[in-house]
């Protein structure tokens, strides 16, 4: 049983708040979707995390958000001072889970946070500046043109307020969610965080002439094979990018984690299970200096 929770207009799902000595899992859910479904991935692993996973903004009150709530230095400030909040010690060592959107978020994360971060888990999703990298190609540009129509406040208008229930099950069924998926099931809410698309694609402009901010925390890039609104990064990619990275493509769509679910919990639960290892192993050494 998990308890919903709220800081500064975030809600957030929380578990083992209790256990100071659990490190922090951060989970980071896309679009459209909400926190319940990235949760059952972690399951074998709920009593190793103390698991806070916020609900992007309206995905579960339906309030109404303004432009200004998707701006993009904004949500990360607000996922940084409720980070603080549940461990206001600053005290544990962090972990992160995201799909699409959810993996911008944890890259902007990981640059305000940086040594905590022990791990990153990207679910068919990239950080920003490696979205911004793709520029030049048309693949992707094509696969992406729902970044583009985005920007136009009549087609927000028409997909969020006019035909919600056409365009939710479209983007589902390309997703490859599963028929009779409780996605299917969920009300337009989901849909007011289009806005952010808008506050994304003018914020790809700071990356122009920028050098590539590398990551170090160790990362899994874990990709659904027919993912029909991202590609697949390649190594060569993920090396420009990461210091140590590893893609794995299993068979599934951009829901990887719902089209395939027992194949990709297995890969997570391994992972991560490497993670706490390697990170015991590396206190015990430390302390035994």
């Amino acid at each position: 049983m998990y308890c919903i929770n709220q800081f500064k207009g975030i809600h957030f799902i929380e578990h083992n708040s209790d256990k100071k000595n659990l490190p922090l899992l951060i989970i980071l859910h896309g679009f459209p979707d909400n926190a319940f479904n990235l949760i059952s991935l972690v399951e074998k692993h709920q009593e190793n995390f103390h698991i806070v996973a916020p609900f992007m903004p309206g995905t579960l009150n339906n309030e109404k958000r303004g432009l200004n709530q998707f701006n993009e230095m904004r949500m990360v400030h607000d996922l940084n001072d409720l980070i603080h909040f549940v461990d206001r010690d600053s005290s544990k060592e962090i972990y992160l889970l995201g799909h699409d959107l959810g993996c911008f978020a944890s890259v902007n994360l990981y640059y305000h946070l940086r040594s905590r971060i022990k791990g990153i888990i990207h679910l068919n999703g990239l950080g920003l500046q490696q979205f911004y990298s793709r520029r030049k190609s048309l693949l992707q540009w094509i696969k992406s043109s729902y970044v583009l129509t985005a920007q136009f406040n009549s087609v927000r208008t028409l997909v969020a307020k006019v035909f919600p229930a056409f365009f939710l099950n479209m983007i589902y069924r390309l997703g490859q969610v599963p028929n009779h998926h409780e996605l299917y099931e969920f009300d337009r809410k989901l849909l007011s965080p289009i806005l952010i698309y808008s506050t994304l694609f003018k914020s790809m402009r700071n990356f122009f002439g920028r050098r590539i901010l590398r990551i170090k925390a160790p990362t899994l890039f874990l990709w659904g094979t027919k993912d029909r609104f991202l590609n697949a990064p390649t190594l060569d990619e993920v090396d420009s990018f990461y210091d140590q990275a590893e893609v794995r493509i299993i068979p599934g769509g951009h829901w990887v984690h719902l089209s395939n679910p027992l194949h990709t919990q297995k890969i997570i639960n391994k992972k991560l299970s490497t993670w706490l290892r390697m990170n015991s192993q590396e206190q015990l050494f430390g302390k035994s200096l």
